[in-house]
């Protein structure tokens, strides 16, 4: 046992990660939705917990992409409301309602991860100690783990048609040290 929340460190990989408390911001979770694999949220992690904000964050979603509604309502899916509200602080700059929401409740909950994909939040998330794996660290996961198929056409989608922004090199690092 490693002594938090009873886990175990001899299990195989991809069950010790059902044991972890994920948090998810808007876009990792609109992202995998849009792309029909929000199912690998649940494979690799067994429940995924959202504050409120995000959750009407991605109803306000639905109307211009269904397919999110889906996620909405997963059995995976656990909306919380955060138990003490407050400020993150003095910021050198502005996040959204959901990024703010899910950092604070990523550090209520003493999540092992969050899930968020911008900048600014990503920064403040790891200032303020937190694990942040962004929607390409989710599909090279759950490639590694056979959830999904291969990784290109899906990160040309994800860039292509969901206008995902991220750097033509990630992407080539990345598929470079994930070969098919």
């Amino acid at each position: 046992m490693d002594g938090r929340r009873g886990r175990t460190g001899d299990r195989e990989p991809q069950k010790a990660w059902l044991a972890v408390i994920v948090i998810s911001d808007t876009s990792c979770s609109c992202y995998l939705a849009r792309l029909r694999c929000a199912q690998v949220l649940e494979a690799m992690f067994g429940k995924v917990v959202i504050p409120s904000a995000v959750a009407s964050e991605l109803l306000a979603g639905v109307s211009d992409h269904p397919e999110i509604d889906a996620i909405l309502h997963a059995a995976w899916l656990e909306v919380r409301t955060l138990n003490h509200p407050a400020q993150l602080g003095d910021l050198p700059f502005k996040l959204d309602a959901g990024e703010e929401a899910a950092i604070q409740l990523a550090m209520e909950m003493q999540a092992d991860h969050i899930l968020m994909d911008e900048a600014r939040g990503r920064k403040v998330a790891s200032a303020k100690g937190l694990s942040v794996i962004g929607v390409l660290g989710v599909l090279v996961r759950a490639r590694s783990l056979g959830l999904i198929g291969p990784l290109r056409p899906i990160f040309t989608r994800l860039t292509e048609e969901l206008n995902f922004r991220v750097s033509p090199e990630i992407i080539t690092l990345l598929l470079e040290a994930h070969p098919e």
